[in-house]
């Protein structure tokens, strides 16, 4: 399906990554948008399956999106996803199996943005995706998680799991560089050990 120029403009300015992306480096953005897509899904419509392995990570743009802990839509969420937020990154950032099952919790549906990671390449292969790019989206990946599982200590408090998460936020790197790209996909690992 072919969108209008307009409603794709108005995608990349409802979501941070995007949009950042459309300020600093329009090259970059033009790149990454040559590998995304734009996807509607129904209500209750499982966008992620817990377990799988997957190619894409998703920028909600309209509706609602719910995080389960497991394959089953019985229980319930751990968290909502409200529009301008990233799903799906964290099992790219490791090359794991996805650690939740995602389904559209909005009645009206969802549109979401699924951009396919393999355009990333390595974690150190800055020829296509720079480094300041890679940060973009590491950071923001990594703050969702950490507030995914905050939200999750809400409903099951767990003080090892908190010191645990102290510990590993608080680790030393240097701004701006490949130094804080490592960390912060060692971060990932972390804190998808975590979740698990």
């Amino acid at each position: 399906t072919s969108y209008p120029p307009a409603l794709i403009e108005h995608c990349i300015s409802q979501i941070d990554f995007f949009s950042m992306l459309a300020e600093r480096d329009a090259e970059q953005l033009s790149l990454i948008m040559q590998h995304t897509q734009l996807i509607e899904l129904e209500a209750g419509e499982v966008l992620i399956e817990k377990g799988t392995i997957g190619n894409a990570f998703y920028a909600l743009v309209r509706g609602e999106l719910a995080i389960f802990p497991d394959k089953q839509l019985t229980e319930q969420a751990i968290r909502r996803l409200l529009p301008s937020q990233i799903v799906g990154a964290l099992a790219m950032l490791n090359r794991q199996p996805r650690t939740a099952t995602v389904a559209v919790a909005s009645l009206e549906g969802a549109l979401v943005m699924a951009t396919d990671f393999t355009v990333f390449g390595e974690l150190d292969d800055f020829s296509k995706i720079h480094l300041t790019t890679k940060l973009c989206l590491f950071r923001l990946v990594v703050q969702h998680i950490y507030q995914t599982i905050v939200a999750m200590q809400v409903y099951s408090p767990d003080q090892r799991l908190a010191q645990e998460l102290a510990m590993l936020m608080q680790s030393p790197h240097e701004p701006d560089s490949v130094d804080e790209l490592e960390h912060l996909s060692e971060l990932a690992m972390g804190l998808a050990w975590l979740l698990a």
